[in-house]
């Protein structure tokens, strides 16, 4: 989707790329993936362009979204805005001027749990899939290795119920998962991950649920009815003091020396 910026880049870091910025009357950059920037002269894409890409040159459609502070572009891109906000009761409800958009690109990289050890581990020995909690900062890969998780397990057989708020792990697009979350999971998608874990276990009979970014405590309460109802668990969160005690085990992404780092952590 956004190819006319990648392709101004030197070929090895077009593969590197983890976001694109774009900030008004200061050009694009590019962010690697060590955390290196590189400006992108001569490119012409705007902001005006980038939210008309993002929502299918449909931008009021999208302001519940930007409210939130972004919106999800086709193919599971998460478009972040700031600028000039409009607040009413200690609260955004708008946008007066949107002055600089980051682009976090969406790589979807098959048998990632595989290169990170993970695979032979995904299930017990009850042959069952193991509740995971993959814990990271931000940019750090969370969703890519959730997103193939989910894959690995539903191909083997298992119902995955996947609570996808923000369009990130499955990018639906008229009904079907653009990227791949396996042959046997259902995406729900849009919906506030408390409130789609319990119509997941209502509609759906998942054997595992699978959502990304848990929070609150409220969020983990909903994963709590889950678990109680038996069905195992996959999330991720950013923050490393989450609630661990729902989840067979804990994945912790870093990257040191440029290069993803996954340390596993059994707890039963």
């Amino acid at each position: 989707m956004f190819d006319d910026v990648l392709n101004r880049l030197p070929e090895r870091d077009r593969q590197r790329a983890e976001e694109i910025r774009v900030r008004k009357s200061r050009g694009v950059s590019v962010t690697l993936d060590d955390g290196e920037i590189r400006s992108v002269p001569g490119c012409a894409l705007t902001i005006r362009d980038v939210l008309a890409r993002a929502t299918l040159n449909s931008l009021h459609s999208a302001q519940e979204s930007l409210r939130h502070g972004y919106v999800t572009a086709p193919g599971g891109h998460r478009v972040g805005v700031c600028g000039s906000a409009a607040v009413k009761d200690g609260e955004l409800t708008a946008w007066r001027e949107i002055a600089s958009v980051n682009i976090r690109l969406c790589k979807e990289v098959r048998s990632v749990a595989e290169r990170a050890e993970l695979k032979p581990t995904n299930f017990g020995e009850d042959r069952r899939p193991r509740s995971t909690l993959i814990i990271s900062p931000p940019g750090a890969g969370k969703t890519t290795l959730l997103r193939d998780l989910i894959r690995v397990i539903s191909e083997r057989g298992f119902r995955v119920g996947a609570a996808d708020e923000r369009g990130e792990l499955a990018a639906m697009r008229d009904g079907v998962p653009q990227l791949d979350v396996g042959s046997n999971t259902d995406v729900l998608e849009g919906l506030p991950r408390i409130d789609a874990v319990m119509l997941l276990l209502r509609s759906m009979s998942p054997q595992v649920i699978a959502t990304d970014e848990v929070t609150a405590g409220s969020d983990f309460d909903a994963l709590r009815q889950a678990a109680n109802c038996g069905v195992k668990l996959l999330a991720t969160s950013h923050r490393d003091d989450s609630d661990t005690s729902l989840f067979e085990r804990v994945v912790r992404i870093s990257v040191r020396g440029g290069r993803r780092v996954y340390d596993v952590t059994t707890l039963h």
